[in-house]
């Protein structure tokens, strides 16, 4: 019965030690992906102040222009018989229409805005947000993790 408690204590043991390194491990993985969040983050911080335009002073107001005197009514000119040009074909007008956001309501399609940029700041959230869940990207990690 002796030797059947000490195998048993070391296997519990060998368990134990287990877990632990698993819980090291992944607080590791969580602290390297906090810091690359955190270097990204800086980086697209900087991006974004360096693209952003210089303001420059807007221009004076233009002053108004005295308005002009009323010209003397004109002479009929005599009749001549003109020559009146077809009328234009109707040219079809196209409009761009936005796809609706996934989620959205059927109604809450933007007409007026398109596509949104891919370097704005709900792009670069929505980035951070994605990085968030779904971890590193595949070519980042090290072979076979």
């Amino acid at each position: 019965m002796r030797q059947t408690e000490l195998i048993l204590f070391i296997v519990v043991m060998l368990i134990n030690g287990g877990i632990a390194l698993y819980k090291k491990h992944k607080q590791r993985e969580a602290e390297r992906a906090a810091k690359s969040l955190e270097n990204l983050a800086t980086t697209a911080r900087a991006e974004a102040k360096a693209m952003r335009p210089k303001r420059t002073p807007a221009p004076a107001p233009a002053k108004p222009k005295p308005a002009p005197a009323k010209p003397a009514p004109a002479k009929p000119a005599p009749a001549k018989p003109v020559a009146v040009p077809p009328a234009p074909a109707v040219v079809p007008v196209i409009t761009r229409v936005a796809r609706a956001r996934p989620g959205a309501g059927v109604g809450a399609v933007n007409v007026a805005r398109g596509w949104p940029r891919l370097g704005s700041r709900r792009a670069l959230r929505d980035a951070v947000i994605a990085s968030e869940v779904l971890g590193r990207p595949r070519a980042d990690r090290p072979l076979g993790a």
